[in-house]
């Protein structure tokens, strides 16, 4: 009788001993599953830190290069500005010469024709001397 009480005890803890490590067993399969989307989740969440800062770093370069191109703008606007004064300098110089140059010529005009009219009462003058000569000469003459 103790025998078969003690087989019966020692069936019933051999089955739950078995129903223990299935159920340990589907533990430790659950926690593997788990453990693995764990890990999974972890590597997604490196990934997406490791894409954020390539995206920031990307962001730093071209905010950059966006800065580089303000300062190039600027610094050809004012060259533009700059050139533009020169030209305005320059253009008021040469009116100012062209001014110049139509006053020099009016003169140059008025000359000529003082010149012209001197060159023509010369000849009058020398006309008028000839004439007088040849009078002279007839004059006596007679």
């Amino acid at each position: 009788k103790k025998s078969v009480e003690k087989k019966s005890m020692l069936e019933n803890e051999t089955t739950e001993t078995k129903s223990n490590q299935t159920e340990l067993e589907k533990l430790a399969e659950r926690f593997k599953i788990r453990h693995d989307e764990r890990r999974g989740l972890i590597k997604q969440w490196k990934d997406t830190i490791e894409s954020m800062n390539k995206r920031d770093r990307a962001i730093t370069e071209l905010a950059e290069q966006y800065s580089d191109c303000i300062k190039d703008n600027y610094s050809r606007k004012s060259n533009i500005a700059l050139n533009n004064e020169r030209y305005e300098v320059l253009q008021n110089g040469r009116d100012d010469y062209e001014q110049q140059i139509n006053d020099m010529e009016r003169i140059l005009q008025t000359k000529r024709q003082e010149l012209l009219s001197l060159y023509s009462c010369e000849s009058l003058l020398k006309e008028e001397v000839d004439s007088m000569q040849r009078e002279t000469a007839a004059s006596a003459a007679s």
